[in-house]
């Protein structure tokens, strides 16, 4: 069921999906998925910021197990005449439950950056910013760096820390 008030890029407008019977081949997925224009109203920055969420997602497999979702996420896209100049911050977190019944949290504890001009060498996660990411008794915190155009993490688990290289997301060229 989709519900929609106004066009996208008017402060105030949102998209809402709600699955309801639906699945994809024997997975049995449900929740309301809501996109909203939160922008300022002065928008004098030549940004533009959308909220989403989801609520009671889940994914049920044909064995009865399942997991969960509970989203609230903020995106905001700073645009500029120089394109590569362009980027987006996001915060927010998540909840839920994992197929294996581990309960997760992920925390957004600094604002995570995706500059569009890092997507030329194909780096498109964060650049900069801090996720916390807890499921069960361990806690993993992401250190994305300081900006630089690069896949290097720092990675903290329960107090041992290393550097990882992420892999590129997204197309392959």
């Amino acid at each position: 069921i989709i519900e929609y008030d106004g066009r996208m890029h008017e402060v105030g407008s949102f998209r809402k999906v709600t699955l309801e019977d639906f699945y994809i081949d024997s997975l049995h997925v449900e929740g309301v998925r809501t996109l909203t224009n939160v922008t300022e109203e002065t928008n004098a920055d030549n940004s533009w910021s959308f909220n989403a969420t989801i609520v009671g997602g889940k994914i049920t497999l044909p064995d009865g197990s399942f997991a969960t979702r509970e989203a609230d996420h903020t995106r905001t896209v700073f645009l500029f005449e120089d394109w590569t100049e362009s980027y987006a911050t996001l915060d927010g977190s998540a909840t839920g439950v994992l197929f294996n019944g581990n309960e997760y949290e992920i925390s957004i504890l600094e604002t995570l950056i995706f500059k569009r001009g890092c997507r030329d060498g194909r780096i498109v996660q964060p650049v900069d910013g801090i996720k916390q990411i807890i499921v069960g008794d361990r806690t993993a915190v992401i250190d994305y760096g300081e900006g630089d155009c690069d896949n290097l993490v720092r990675v903290d688990v329960n107090g041992n820390s290393f550097n990882r290289i992420l892999r590129p997301r997204g197309r392959r060229f």
